[in-house]
């Protein structure tokens, strides 16, 4: 078992090293933005971050997956496929900068304001990385996927570290360095894509219309905005409920959480469910029982990191901000029980990833815990602060790993109750 890791590791280590390295990365900027901005405008960043999370995600509503699906069935990326990819894409960029610009006016301060110009142009620059990587990801061309994946995060914090050595850091400066990073990201992507256009073949005899293709792309785009909504939403909403200074807190705490559990999780996304998939279409059973082993080693593998991150998170964070982000720590806590339910939650849930009526299933999954999550969060929040979207966080965690379990157990009772 230990050898089928290392062996899936090696042949997607471009990938899980690249996914690594962007949220550690992500992560980095985090704490020293939490560092050098103070509690109350690290928490308007924050918010703001987790609006722009959640915005990527509908700015390129699933077309990534359903992209690469039509692209599987005929083999052949035409021109049709990448024609529609651009047009949806402009649509629903255009969307999510309406949806800034209202937040942005509605802002605080006038800090707040200029800095979602930043935001919405890190928007701009990330649909131009994702569609550039859609391609790229179809030749299999894992080098430049690597590099795309981590382009944007690399540039942000690059330009920050240089910023930070000729002038203060506040709201107004870090869009400022946003607006940079996005326009360096932006010409090349851009220009890449003209190029690509050019390349693609255009295949007459092959025509997909939009219509059709939304319809592809909608349940995964769905699937990832449920999933994005469940999991920023928090910040979001302690940030207009609560107080910037609760976001603040939260969203350190969940940066670390984010740090500490992405190895094992971008090893099981990227190399071994693809794996898993493959199989899937050859022998069901193989896959229904490795599923389960891979659970039985992700739950110690959970509990041991759960355990590691108690011991040593209160001088880590004391060591980072000294005693301005002591909260954190009791934050952290808290969430870092959700550290074996996520894990074992990936395991059977990325048995709904290999057919099209378990995606739908993982579609009313993800839509009812974003549901569950939002509404705790307003029934909690305003009373419990970040305790409520703790308590919010685990209770809607929980309810995923026993739905994702329920699904497994309903496609294939015999063989789950025999492999346990």
């Amino acid at each position: 078992m230990i050898s089928l890791f290392i062996n899936t590791f090696k042949s997607n280590a471009y990938l899980v090293f690249s996914s690594s390295l962007n949220v550690l990365l992500t992560a980095s900027l985090s704490f020293l933005l939490a560092y050098k901005l103070g509690v109350y405008e690290f928490g308007l960043f924050a918010s703001l971050w987790a609006i722009l999370t959640i915005l990527r995600s509908l700015s390129f509503f699933g077309l990534k997956d359903g992209s690469l699906k039509l692209y599987s069935k005929n083999n052949i990326w035409h021109r049709d496929i990448f024609d529609n990819i651009l047009k949806a894409s402009l649509i629903f960029t255009s969307i999510c900068i309406v949806i800034l610009v209202a937040v942005g006016t509605t802002g605080d301060s006038e800090g707040e304001a200029y800095l979602s110009l930043g935001i919405i142009l890190q928007l701009i620059a990330y649909s131009l990385v994702e569609i550039n990587s859609v391609y790229y990801m179809a030749i299999n061309n894992k080098i430049r996927v690597s590099i795309l994946h981590t382009l944007v995060s690399f540039a942000n914090f690059s330009l920050l570290i240089f910023y930070m050595q000729i002038n203060e850091v506040n709201l107004r400066n870090l869009s400022n360095v946003l607006i940079l990073s996005s326009i360096l990201i932006s010409i090349p992507t851009l220009c890449n894509l003209v190029y690509l256009r050019k390349k693609i073949i255009l295949i007459k005899k092959i025509k997909i219309p939009f219509k059709s293709y939304l319809k592809v792309v909608t349940p995964f785009g769905l699937a990832i905005l449920f999933q994005l909504l469940y999991y920023q939403s928090d910040q979001i909403m302690l940030r207009y409920i609560d107080s910037p200074e609760s976001t603040s807190y939260y969203s350190i705490a969940y940066s670390v959480f984010s740090g500490i559990i992405v190895v094992p999780m971008v090893i099981f996304q990227k190399s071994i469910i693809p794996k898993l998939f493959l199989e899937f279409n050859v022998d069901k059973t193989l896959v229904w029982k490795k599923i389960t082993l891979y659970a039985k080693y992700l739950i110690p593998i959970g509990i041991i990191i759960n355990i590691l991150s108690l011991v040593f998170i209160d001088d880590f964070i004391k060591i980072l901000f000294g005693m301005k982000y002591v909260k954190v720590v009791d934050i952290f806590y808290y969430l870092s029980f959700n550290i074996p339910i996520v894990l074992t939650s990936l395991c059977f849930g990325s048995y709904l990833f290999f057919e099209d009526k378990l995606m739908q299933k993982k579609l009313y999954i993800m839509g009812a815990a974003a549901f569950i999550n939002l509404v705790l969060n307003l029934l909690l929040i305003p009373y419990f602060s970040y305790y409520g979207a703790l308590v919010s966080t685990i209770l809607s965690n929980v309810f995923i790993l026993v739905s994702y379990m329920l699904v497994y157990w309903y496609e294939n009772p015999r063989k789950f109750q025999k492999n346990l």
